[in-house]
């Protein structure tokens, strides 16, 4: 209301403009319903600024009323023309996002009969239908796969970063699986991998067949680890920064990882780099200086091949950091039997993060093949995983139980019987709001294994309470019932008529 005319209609044609300019760069056909939103905004905010000054005495209930208005129709607008009839979401009905044939029939009874078999609350199944990444929410079940933007961002960091966990598809918007890593299934209590049995070959190690139907089959883990875990060693996230993913792996079997210990921390596992007793060879490509240029037209590979193999049963872990040199192309990753999918460096999905480490069962080869173009592929690593840590751990824990395990709604109770103090650690994301209660008193909660619930306890009987609000919920609450009290003691307080 204090813009004068001859501001408001310079203001006015400028705002014209640049939505001309908008329209032409992009090429928007206007007339179209799905962009029709776009030429009512522009001539409703026109309509505000004239309201404004035409109509002084009342330009605040004009501007309002518009500003209601406009977002309104346009919501609407686009809801109903680009998601809505754009997307074709009218020809599908809730009665066929609840059916068999949305979930797979198959797939889904054979989810049944395992919950049925067992009925553990906790157990974690990995499995996803396809690239659908809400799986365990559409079928019921706790599993290990989701839409990124539900989660927090350590356990984000901890995929990407800390343990380079290949999801199978790079994407910033989801997580998925534990790339067949035995180790991480057993931490996180993994207890069934379901998979079509075409791809049975990357069952991850020490996963026993349990079930199976015509197209599917259900692997057990043989090396459970209990859902509550303690430790005795303790080691540093900041001495395990630049040593590869199974020696984190290993000293999460072996003990806690703290971010800032406040204690004496162990030596960190140091497994052998076996890259420097192998061969590396290209075939239909050629590798030189940190660069792999791939002239078949089929695609070619880098073939590691160690000197030395051992005979022992395990897996490699191979891991690499790999960036194409296409300015705008994804492409598929193979290490074997292994299959992954990367962005395009243009694409807005691409995580950025280009250092792999890929789990391979034992074989005489480990081929990374990629398809034709030139690639940036480095500090190559091959580790030999034999899993005597996981087997010494399940054997540690195996006579360690927690008692009276309760998990209702945003509470988790049980006890816990120490010999001595200890640290004890759970697969439960760590996130801002969680509280705990140990013997009726409030403790401190840590960061533990990068991502997740992990606390002090000591020795003797430990009657242990976690509760969940989210983060700010009590103080929030208090502050609205504050400013609601005050605001009907003002209003009480007010003299009639003075409105």
């Amino acid at each position: 209301s204090d813009l004068k005319r001859k501001e408001l209609l310079p203001a006015a044609a400028v705002v014209l403009l640049l939505y001309l300019y908008h329209i032409q760069r992009y090429k928007l056909d206007i007339w179209k319903p799905a962009n029709e939103s776009i030429l009512l905004l522009l001539l409703m905010t026109i309509a505000a600024l004239f309201a404004a000054a035409f109509a002084k005495k009342r330009a605040n209930m004009a501007v309002y009323g518009i500003i209601i208005l406009s977002s309104l129709i346009v919501a609407n607008s686009y809801q109903k023309y680009a998601l809505s009839e754009g997307g074709d979401l009218d020809s599908v009905t809730k009665e066929y996002l609840t059916s068999e044939e949305y979930r797979g029939r198959e797939s889904s009874e054979l989810i049944r009969r395992l919950q049925k078999e067992d009925d553990d609350p906790l157990m974690r199944i990995d499995w996803m239908n396809g690239v659908r990444n809400n799986t365990p929410i559409i079928y019921g079940f706790n599993g290990f796969s989701a839409y990124s933007s539900i989660l927090n961002k350590d356990l984000l960091a901890f995929y990407w970063n800390d343990l380079s966990i290949d999801m199978g598809r790079e994407s910033v918007s989801r997580y998925a699986s534990l790339g067949d890593r035995a180790n991480l299934y057993s931490l996180l209590y993994g207890k069934y991998y379901m998979t079509e049995k075409t791809n049975e070959a990357s069952v991850p190690y020490g996963f026993k067949k349990h079930l199976e139907t015509e197209h599917y089959a259900v692997y057990e883990n043989q090396y459970m680890l209990p859902f509550v875990k303690t430790a005795d060693a303790i080691y540093s996230e900041s001495e395990l920064d630049r040593l590869p993913a199974l020696a984190k792996e290993q000293a999460m079997l072996k003990g806690i990882i703290l971010k800032d210990p406040s204690v004496k921390t162990e030596q960190t596992p140091k497994p052998s780099n076996l890259i420097t007793k192998s061969d590396i060879t290209a075939k239909q490509a050629q590798y030189q200086n940190g660069l792999l240029t791939v002239t078949g037209e089929n695609g070619g590979e880098l073939i590691i091949t160690p000197k030395q193999p051992s005979s022992a049963p395990g897996d490699y872990y191979v891991s690499f950091y790999l960036k194409s040199k296409a300015k705008d192309k994804g492409f598929t990753l193979k290490v074997n039997d292994y299959v992954t999918t990367r962005k395009s460096n243009k694409s807005i999905y691409k995580t950025g993060v280009n250092n792999i480490t890929v789990r391979v069962p034992k074989s005489r080869h480990i081929s990374i093949n990629l398809p034709k173009g030139t690639y940036e592929l480095r500090n190559i690593a091959l580790y030999e995983e034999n899993y005597q840590t996981l087997k010494n751990a399940v054997m540690q824990n195996k006579t360690e139980k927690a008692d009276k395990l309760n998990w209702n709604k945003n509470r988790l109770t049980f006890a816990y019987h120490l010999s001595k103090d200890q640290y004890i650690m759970l697969p439960i994301p760590y996130e801002k709001g969680w509280e705990l209660k140990i013997n009726g008193k409030t403790q401190k909660i840590e960061k533990a294994d990068y991502a997740f619930i992990g606390f002090k306890a000591q020795k003797g009987d430990n009657h242990i309470e976690l509760t969940y609000y989210p983060p700010y919920f009590k103080i929030s609450a208090i502050i609205s019932l504050v400013s609601l009290l005050l605001a009907v003691f003002y209003i009480r307080r007010k003299k009639p008529g003075s409105i």
